[in-house]
Parts: C-alpha cells; structure tokens; sequence
C-alpha cells in the first residue's frame, strides 16, 4: 500500500497522487497568500499560501501510516500559549472532509533547527473547528491550557490529523520559510528520526499563535538548577525567585565554589550543584573551610560525676568531659559515677570521696562505707598525769 499512498507533497487542486515514491515534490502553481487579519494575543503567523503545497502530517490507521511535520517559532517575551491556528487540506480520493482526530505536539528546541524533547501534547477527539476556505483548504483552530513560553527560546510544533482512507491530509506551505524550514518523520516509511525538509524541497507550514504577555522570572531551585516560572510562584517550587525579567540563561543560580557541610560536621569548597549533589549544605559563595563553619555534630559526653550531656566533640573537651564516640548520645551512653567511700583523714575526721582524690589527699580509703558513723579512729594522744591533772586545777 505504500506505493499507493502520497508521502509528502502534493500540488493542491491536483488530482490523486499515485507513486511509488516516499517523497513526490509537485511544485504548487504560485498564487497570493491568504490575508489573515490582525488579532490581538497574536504571537506568531505565518500565513497560508491558497496555491502552496501540502504536506502529509496525519495517521491512517487502517494502514498504521504516521507522518509528523514540525515546524519552528520563536517568542520575543514570556507568553501563555492559549490558541492555535493552521491550515490544511485534502487530497489523493478526497470528496468530503474526513478528519475526526487531531493531535497537537510543542517541543524545544533539540540540535539547530531540529526539535528536541516534547514538552506538550494534546489531543483534540473532533476537527477543530474544521472551516473550509477554499475547497480542499480548511482552517482549524484548537484552545489549550496556558502554556508557558520562554523569551528568546525556540520552539517546534505538529498538528497531526487521524482519519480513514481516501483521503489523505496535510498541512498547508506558507509562502517560502521563516527561520528554520519544516522537518518531518515517520515510521512508516522508516524516517524514525527528524528530517530535514530541505534535504528534498523547501516548506514551511501555515500557522498562528495566540496568547498573552506575562510577568515571569527565574527560579533557583536548591539543586542550583533555573526553571522560568510566573512572577510569585517560585515558592510553590520550593526555590528562590530573581526578580521579574530575570532569565535562566545564563544560569543565575550557579554560584562561585564555596564551603559545603557535611552530617559529620567536615567541610569541603564546592559549587552549589556539586554540594547537593553530595547531599551537603552549601553555606555561601565564596565562604571558606578555614575556620570550619559547619555545625558539628553532637555525642553523648560523660563527666567524672556520672553525668551525660549531647554536646560537639570539642565542647566536651573543653568541659573536662569524655567524648563517647560518633553518633552516641545520652540516652544510650553509660556514663559511670567514680566508687566513693569514707576517707579518713589523719586527724580522724572523715569525708566522702572516691579512691584516688583520697590518696591524693593522704587520707585511708573505705569503698562504700558511710562517714556515719564515723569509722575513722581518732588518734591516740600521749600525755602525763601531770598534764591531766592541770586540765583540771
């Protein structure tokens, strides 16, 4: 059946197209363009050409036949997408309108002047509007949620009409090209990846875009990558918006290196990116690892008197306290009071003390014996009977 189905082109106003040729090129005859009038929202136009040629961008089911052509636009402000508008037509058995399906597709930009990822698809379950402007021509036109267009930024659309066979479908040349010319694919007659059209002849389809102008502004997400969002919604992407006007390229959120903080309290100078990328804090442009500027983190900290306090490596030591080891806190830490006993001193007096202060205190150690009673023996003093007897005169 290939053979006996038009590819591409066909002269419009011509009878059926028969070959055996994927690509049939039939120079369409000349003629005026279509006056389009002025809109308002108008963002693009490129304006039918009634004598121009038609290229097949449709899918004939009965025949698993897919053709796709896109063609490029490119928008000077931050706009929403709201309408589209093109032209096409019929040919090759065509006795009435037979489109009932048609499938809208945007993407960006990929390699120069060939689309890229597809960042937008609709599918429309009747004709869009199917209007006829001069038999086989029509004029469809199919609304869409807002869609959000960068300024500056090139952009690659395909309208693609299902029906049954006869006949075929295609969309309508402007005269000669604006910027990049059309390109086309197709499985079925295996040219999977875009294709330039000007690789066999020149084409550009007939199109318009209509929208409005809106307030946007880049937004610095925390990974340090840059979406354009509308002016007061960055938030709602968890990131930090510009300013209006402020655009992603160049990438305002990719910073100068600078210290990143890590869960054990190391720093190290990296850039933003590479710093989330590791699941580290970034603290600043710039910013330095001299002075260590990361929290540290905390562990349990024993004290001579038993007790137990989470605090940083650092401020244990300085406290006099035993660090217990990374990732250790208080409530699984075994911080151990010293053994106490009575200290007997030399005078026999007694105190509570562990062993070593005791010793250091040239006293006599009792573990776990109370100073009450007193369990020190009081020294034994020499004297004479004299001497008692004068205590007593």
């Amino acid at each position: 059946m290939k053979g006996g189905l038009a590819f591409l082109l066909v002269v419009v106003l011509a009878g059926p197209a028969v070959g055996s040729e994927p690509v049939q090129m039939h120079p369409g005859p000349g003629g005026d363009p279509l006056e389009v009038p002025s809109q308002e929202g108008e963002i693009w136009l490129q304006v039918p050409d009634l004598a121009g040629n038609l290229a097949s961008s449709e899918i004939i089911e009965e025949y698993d036949l897919d053709t796709e052509i896109a063609n490029d636009f490119v928008v000077e402000e931050s706009v929403e997408l709201t309408t589209v508008v093109w032209w096409g037509g019929y040919w090759n058995g065509y006795t009435e309108p037979a489109v009932t399906e048609f499938m809208l597709r945007i993407y960006e930009e990929g390699d120069e002047c060939v689309p890229g990822s597809m960042i937008a698809e609709y599918s429309f379950p009747h004709n869009c509007e199917e209007t006829v402007v001069q038999e086989p021509l029509f004029r469809y036109q199919a609304e869409i949620p807002p869609l959000l267009l960068r300024p500056g930024t090139r952009y690659w659309i395909s309208m693609i009409g299902t029906h049954g066979f006869p006949p075929q479908w295609g969309l309508l040349a402007t005269e000669g090209w604006v910027e990049c010319e059309s390109v086309f694919r197709s499985e079925y007659f295996s040219y999977p990846d875009w294709i330039p059209a000007g690789g066999w002849f020149v084409f550009d389809s007939a199109f318009a875009l209509y929208g409005e102008g809106v307030a946007t502004e880049a937004c610095c997400l925390p990974d340090g990558t840059c979406i354009l969002v509308l002016v007061g919604t960055c938030d709602a992407h968890g990131g930090e918006g510009q300013g209006e006007g402020t655009l992603c390229d160049p990438n305002p959120c990719h910073d100068a290196a600078g210290a990143c903080c890590f869960a054990d309290g190391h720093c190290e100078i990296l850039d933003r990116i590479a710093c989330a990328s590791y699941d580290g804090d970034w603290v600043a442009e710039d910013s330095v690892c001299d002075s260590n500027p990361c929290p540290q983190p905390r562990q349990a900290c024993c004290f001579a008197d038993g007790s137990c306090t989470d605090v940083p490596v650092d401020a244990c030591e300085d406290a006099g306290g035993t660090p217990q080891g990374a990732g250790t806190n208080c409530n699984q830490a075994a911080c151990k009071a010293p053994d106490v006993g009575a200290c007997c001193r030399s005078d026999g007096s007694c105190a509570v003390s562990d062993q070593a202060e005791c010793e250091a205190n040239q006293g006599t150690y009792y573990a776990g014996v109370p100073c009450a009673p007193n369990p020190c023996v009081v020294p034994v003093q020499h004297t004479s009977w004299g001497r008692v007897k004068a205590l007593f005169r």
